[in-house]
């Protein structure tokens, strides 16, 4: 009698571990880069689920890359003029829900006041009227949510310092306020700029701002956009690989000096790129 009731035991044991084991593989497992993150910072989230998770953040439905069976990762961009604060992540995998906190920080950006000649502060209104078209085409790339392209680690497009950081507030002749939405490296003209990832180009043109400038579809909402260069080497639609040289450094468009403007964009949100690059991917 006692071997039996043993043996009932250990049956009973083992099929409760089975079923905790069970439920704890297809569990929804969630993991940020960061857990608090400054306005303009990206941030990445991984998520084993069984079935394909929908996330949401902000209102926002963030795009997913399937890294590999059951596992899924996505990037998490913070807007510059997010209010600071707790705000959560909703996660849902078929009948599977979880909801995750991140801290947005309290931050306080560089601010900068300029004087400069009247026609470098308000445009003509043909100038006007060609950047306001220019300005209507990127926004109409940047909606393009496309199949990911890029391959681990981003890295800098030119290894040099940084002459002027993101979010930088430029206040002009007192009265034009405007964001410094990227980074601006320190570059000699034809100086060599590389791709940040592998990528689609999705620009390769002049623009009125930013003179030679091209624009890097990586995918997964991901963009990278090089300005004011003298020399543009790829063309529209062509692939370019990670550290791939797309063209030299210049000082085409409102440009004072050869220097590499560099952006980031991420589901159309303008992102601090050093925050892009310190992921590990």
């Amino acid at each position: 009698m006692y071997n039996t009731y043993k043996k009932l035991f250990i049956f009973i044991i083992i099929f409760i571990s089975l079923i905790l084991f069970i439920n704890n593989s297809y569990a929804l497992q969630v993991l940020l880069s960061s857990k608090s993150v400054k306005p303009g910072d990206v941030f990445t989230i991984l998520i084993k689920a069984e079935h394909v998770p929908i996330v949401k953040f902000n209102n926002t439905y963030i795009s997913l890359r399937r890294e590999k069976e059951n596992e899924y990762i996505g990037f998490i961009a913070i807007d510059l003029n997010t209010t600071p604060g707790k705000y959560f992540i909703d996660i849902k995998s078929n009948e599977k829900e979880k909801s995750v906190d991140v801290n947005i920080e309290k931050y306080s950006f560089k601010v900068i006041h300029l004087n400069l000649p009247a026609e470098k502060v308000f445009l003509a209104e043909k100038d006007l009227i060609r950047a306001e078209k220019e300005a209507a085409i990127l926004r109409e790339i940047f909606k393009k949510i496309n199949p990911p392209l890029w391959e681990g680690q981003f890295y800098k497009p030119l290894d040099n310092s940084i002459t002027t950081d993101f979010g930088v507030k430029r206040i002009m002749n007192k009265k034009k306020i405007s964001f410094h939405k990227g980074i601006d490296i320190r570059g000699k003209t034809g100086e060599k700029v590389c791709a940040i990832n592998k990528g689609r180009i999705a620009y390769a043109h002049n623009l009125f701002f930013g003179g030679n400038t091209i624009i890097i579809d990586h995918g997964q909402g991901v963009y990278s956009i090089y300005m004011h260069l003298s020399k543009i080497n790829v063309s529209n639609g062509g692939i370019v690989k990670k550290g791939q040289l797309i063209g030299l450094v210049g000082a085409t468009g409102r440009a004072t000096g050869p220097h590499l403007h560099f952006s980031v964009k991420i589901a159309g949100v303008d992102v601090n790129p050093l925050s892009l690059f310190g992921l590990n991917l």
